[in-house]
């Protein structure tokens, strides 16, 4: 369906309202996932985003409705400002979805597991389309980084996406993980210190003992030296999962995170340096997981400093 727009809308306030409102969908998404009865909430969650996507549509065109307008009656007072043979779709759709949500909310109808998928495919549908049709924008071309208010962190994602754009995974990786530590500098909790600071049980062992000791005393104090560390790096690890969950980020997101990123050594000038311990070759849903996990993290920060 074409947009009744000549240009894709680019007022800030629009699209940041609109980066919100994939946010919510994208949560719901996740939620849709969860084995029963949790994935059944998602449905709660798709139609806050659907509701509050008709809401922005109608304050956009213009369109007149009153203050507790029925979900439903949308589909009426947004079609009314669209030219003719445009109009709002997945009406009927979105009619059984509204009933589902109501059975569930005000009764406690739990949803079957291919009823939520099914209502999944309608809402990711109905975005697609009258995304485009509304706004004249691709739904998936949104970006939460309209959301981000530090404008470094938005600045070198934004480099991110270019390089996968030229297809140059590796330096949007790196660009990726350089945000992130960015950000988490910008809201000053340093969780995460550098590996190469911690001296290795080798460096330990020849600091201490020299090459004059026996070799049976130098590898017990080897030994030692390792079982130390090990601990250190077990206290760490508790420290930072207190901090993530303190911070309300999710602590499996956050390893897989650092399992798939280059740790990234930040210098005085703002200079840095990317060290990968591990493969660079990332699939594209890895890297969008490692963009949006960026993403998810400035909210949240955002969140907590709008409320302190």
């Amino acid at each position: 369906m074409d947009s009744f727009q000549e240009k894709p809308c680019t007022d800030p306030e629009i699209l940041r309202r609109l980066s919100y409102i994939k946010y919510l969908f994208q949560i719901a998404l996740d939620q849709s996932s969860k084995p029963e009865p949790l994935g059944s909430f998602s449905i709660l969650t798709f139609h806050d985003s659907v509701e509050m996507f008709l809401q922005l549509s109608a304050e956009y065109l213009g369109a007149k409705k009153s203050e507790n307008i029925q979900f439903i009656k949308y589909w009426d007072v947004i079609n009314a400002k669209l030219p003719v043979k445009q109009e709002l779709s997945h009406q009927r759709e979105m009619d059984k979805f509204n009933r589902a949500r109501i059975n569930l909310k005000h009764y406690g109808n739990l949803i079957p597991k291919d009823d939520i998928q099914g209502h999944k495919i309608v809402v990711t549908n109905f975005f697609q389309i009258n995304t485009h049709t509304i706004f004249g924008l691709e739904f998936e071309s949104i970006s939460l980084l309209h959301a981000i208010s530090s404008k470094k962190v938005k600045d070198i994602l934004s480099e991110a996406i270019e390089f996968v754009s030229s297809n140059k995974k590796r330096d949007a990786l790196v660009k990726i993980a350089y945000a992130y530590e960015i950000l988490f500098r910008e809201y000053n909790a340093n969780h995460e210190p550098s590996s190469h600071f911690r001296m290795r049980p080798d460096d330990i062992l020849h600091m201490s003992i020299g090459d004059k000791i026996d070799y049976s005393v130098s590898r017990k104090l080897y030994n030692l030296a390792n079982a130390v560390i090990q601990s250190e790096v077990k206290i760490h690890e508790i420290n930072l999962n207190i901090n993530l969950l303190r911070l309300g980020i999710d602590t499996e997101k956050h390893t897989k995170f650092k399992k798939l990123t280059p740790h990234i050594n930040i210098f005085t000038d703002w200079k840095y340096e990317p060290y990968f311990t591990r493969r660079a070759d990332l699939e594209d849903h890895e890297i969008q997981f490692c963009f949006d996990y960026v993403i998810e993290c400035a909210l949240l920060f955002q969140s907590r400093l709008d409320k302190s």
